[in-house]
Parts: C-alpha cells; structure tokens; sequence
C-alpha cells in the first residue's frame, strides 16, 4: 500500500468516530498482541479485548497479524530476557532420550518468553502509544485543517 493511500485511510479513520486516544490505543494494544510469543491464543484474546475496550477492529487484527513474522523472531530474544529471571533448559540441548523431556523443555522455554515479554513489553507499549497518540492528533489538526479550506 502506498504511503499516500494509507495516510488517506488513517484521515478516514479519524474523520469518523475513532478518536486520536481510541486510535493509539488500538496501535499500542495490537503491536503488544502481535508481538505476544506464544502462538494461537491471539486472535480470540485481541477480538474479546477488542470487543470489551471498544477498540478499532481491522486496525488491531492488521498489527496483529501483520506482525506475525516479527512474532517469530522475536521468540528468542525475549526467551532469553525471561532466561535471565527463570532457570530454564534450552529446548535445543535436551537429551532426546524421550519426547517428553523435549516437550518439557520447550514449555519451559516458552514460560520464559512469556516472562521477557511481559517485561519488554510495558514500556515498548507506552512508548508506542505516546508515538500513535502524537501521530494521530497530529492528522487529525491537519485533516480539520484541509476541510477548512475548502
């Protein structure tokens, strides 16, 4: 999508009933999902979320699975954040005497991310939505001042 007809859909936006707070938040909230390492329960969890807080549906399900490949990249490293605070065993360097130590492991590993996570991603939300709320108020003084001129 160009950057002219993204900016003409965000205006869209804007013009209607989303307000620069409901469209940071909806930013914030679906860059925090879709960045959330472990894979599946996502999708459901952002439509209640987005269901209870009267967010931007098509706004959070496109950073949500617009992120999809950043969320799998970004297993690792926060696996390691969450290393540093859980004693937990690389899934890779498991003795596979058994699948159940594999599995053992993996879920350990994905306990760690889920911890990394939760501390990377307090304030990567607050910054990202101090950057949408600025962005979005921004368009909009610029969309009210483009309908005044004509």
């Amino acid at each position: 999508m160009k950057r002219n007809q993204l900016r003409q859909k965000m205006n869209a936006m804007l013009a209607g009933d989303l307000t620069p707070h409901g469209w940071a938040i909806s930013v914030s909230y679906g860059l925090a999902a879709g960045l959330f390492p472990i894979i599946g329960p996502v999708g459901v969890i952002s439509l209640l979320v987005v269901w209870l807080f009267r967010l931007h549906l098509p706004l959070v399900m496109l950073l949500v699975y617009g992120l999809y490949p950043l969320q799998l990249v970004l297993m690792v490293p926060f696996g390691m954040v969450g290393k540093l605070l859980l004693p937990v065993q690389n899934a890779l360097q498991v003795n596979y005497g058994g699948s159940l130590a594999w599995f053992y492991a993996l879920g350990e590993w994905a306990l760690a991310a889920l911890l990394g996570w939760l501390l990377l991603i307090i304030p990567l939300g607050l910054i990202s939505y101090q950057l949408a709320l600025k962005f979005a108020r921004r368009q909009k003084r610029l969309l009210a001042r483009s309908e005044a001129n004509v």
